[in-house]
């Protein structure tokens, strides 16, 4: 089965068998998706005699969006936990506005992410925030030229409370946890 990533567009092909139903990562962008359950259908066909037989359905090539999927299924990751995340902009270009995180690996940058900063001193892909199978959020600095600070002090990963702050450039933000409504 040949999977389409929705977010950066990759293609690549996997192995249906060992990896149906489980979640993958985009080797490119890092995008979490499930790969769908679904089974091949049977196709049955009057052929003539004599006439070439019809490639089997698990010979063919099967282009598939995962973006609805991934999202559903990140967000009934996290909403398991029975927390919802949310970034809160304290003072930079977009101060005074909230984003939920609604996937478990979460990016913030300039030009890249799911948080998209239009500040001049944050890197493209700037860092990212990890929400592990054990409920630990983890802030990881992407290779930042400026870097990405918790609490003042430059940070590569450091582990994310309620109403952590960081920095990410010039714009200060604060880690927002809440029960799931």
């Amino acid at each position: 089965m040949i999977l389409a990533c929705a977010k950066c567009g990759t293609k690549y092909k996997i192995d249906e068998a060992r990896f149906r139903g489980k979640k993958v990562k985009c080797p490119k962008c890092a995008e979490v998706f499930t790969v769908p359950a679904e089974e091949p259908l049977e196709a049955t066909v009057d052929r003539p005699s004599g006439a070439a037989p019809l490639p089997s359905l698990k010979d063919t090539t099967k282009v598939v969006n995962v973006q609805a999927m991934a999202d559903e299924a990140q967000a009934q990751a996290i909403s398991l936990r029975g927390k919802r995340f949310s970034i809160g902009v304290l003072s930079g270009p977009m101060s005074g506005q909230v984003i939920k995180v609604a996937k478990s690996v979460f990016v913030i940058g300039r030009a890249y992410g799911d948080l998209v900063l239009p500040d001049t001193e944050a890197s493209r892909k700037h860092c990212q925030i990890e929400v592990g199978e054990d409920g630990k959020v983890m802030l990881r600095d992407a290779g930042s030229t400026n870097g990405t600070f918790l609490g003042g002090r430059r940070i590569s990963e450091a582990q994310l409370e309620d109403k952590s702050e960081f920095s990410v450039g010039k714009t200060s933000l604060m880690f927002i946890v809440a029960a799931d409504e």
